[in-house]
């Protein structure tokens, strides 16, 4: 027979996990999250996505906004929320939605926003030498982007981004990319369901592996794409469906969520960095993920990529030691102090990631 305290927590979690009640925001949230997929959506977009999750966007809408539950959070930039039309593509579906809202924050017109647009991944090669040394006067110094590639990339992500000359750690260093073995970042995944983009500086890097590998094109919202997520997601209806937490540190092997736990940012499952890279992706028509790389030794690479598509940390052999400069990329208005709360901080070297819902909120 159950006690008393068992009785107690069952009954909890069936009212906080299956019987959430929709409030009033969450009924508005679900008919604009409706009406900007309607908006925004083409006859591609919903012919992908009914052959990815053999649903249609316009019943799974239906459904949304007929049962309106935990609609706040799914008409936000959270990373990923449990429910349960996500076994009908609901995550899947935000994804698409967003990509579609966050075109209207165009990037710059150049090479870079051309790449980005068509590969996820946008590089530029140049002499190490070329980083200037900016001395402090306290002891402390840091280096310094070449003037017309810093002009490039704060006119690349517009107004919204302060991209600093800072580069590096505090005192400028150069910092080591080579990770341990149970470092999660060596599992392939995507950071978010949203456009996003980060910026790093390599050098020293060697001609058979790279401190950051990426698969082109995975960050389109593609029928590959759709099936992806759909597929990773589908199971994850509650909060009592959630695996447990990640741990600081993966056991080896390939990914599983009963072994290595969950993360907003979506592991590939089954992916293992010290096995074949393809295997786990191949099924969906993706090609194995390429080391980023530079064509010489003594080159620097700049690096810009959209990490809403796969991606992993190189491994480094024995004592290769592969570096890493990180700009420090900040939201302008924070310089200003009049922030809105429209976009989130995502990190060292990461362009603060918009919401693409924000237009929709009240």
């Amino acid at each position: 027979m159950m006690s008393c305290s068992g009785l107690l927590s069952c009954c909890f979690r069936l009212l906080c996990c299956s019987c959430v009640v929709a409030t009033s925001d969450d009924a508005r949230a679900a008919r604009r999250f409706a009406a900007a997929a309607k908006n925004h959506l083409d006859h591609g977009d919903a012919r992908a996505f009914h052959a990815a999750t053999g649903t249609a966007v316009e019943a799974l809408l239906a459904a949304l906004v007929k049962r309106p539950q935990n609609c706040t959070a799914i008409a936000s930039s959270e990373k990923f929320v449990p429910h349960p039309l996500n076994a009908k593509g609901l995550h899947a579906l935000r994804a698409l939605v967003a990509r579609k809202l966050s075109a209207a924050a165009t990037l710059a017109d150049d090479a870079w926003a051309t790449r980005l647009a068509r590969r996820g991944l946008a590089t530029e090669e140049f002499p190490v030498a070329s980083l200037a040394r900016v001395e402090h006067g306290d002891g402390s110094h840091s280096l310094q982007l070449p003037g017309a590639l810093l002009s490039r990339l704060r006119a690349l992500f517009g107004p919204r981004a302060s991209v600093n000359a800072k580069l590096g750690s505090p005192d400028g260093a150069w910092q080591t990319t080579g990770a341990r073995p149970t470092y999660d970042q060596l599992w392939m995944h995507v950071d978010t369901f949203l456009p996003t983009y980060k910026v790093w500086v390599f050098a020293n890097l060697s001609r058979d592996a790279g401190p950051f590998s990426y698969v082109e094109g995975s960050h389109a919202n593609d029928e590959r794409k759709l099936t992806w997520l759909f597929e990773r997601t589908k199971h994850l209806v509650d909060a009592a469906s959630m695996p447990r937490d990640a741990p600081a540190r993966y056991a080896p092997g390939p990914y599983d969520e009963r072994t290595h736990g969950f993360e907003g940012s979506l592991r590939v499952l089954g992916f293992d960095p010290a096995d074949d890279r393809s295997k786990a992706l191949a099924r969906f028509g993706y090609a194995p993920a390429k080391p980023v790389l530079a064509t010489r030794r003594d080159a620097a690479l700049l690096v810009i990529a959209d990490t809403s598509g796969f991606h992993m940390r190189g491994r480094a052999a024995g004592d290769a030691k592969r570096t890493q400069l990180v700009p420090r990329i900040t939201e302008a208005c924070h310089h200003r102090g009049d922030c809105d709360g429209r976009s989130a901080r995502c990190g060292v070297g990461c362009v603060p990631r918009d919401d693409p819902f924000w237009q929709f909120k009240s």
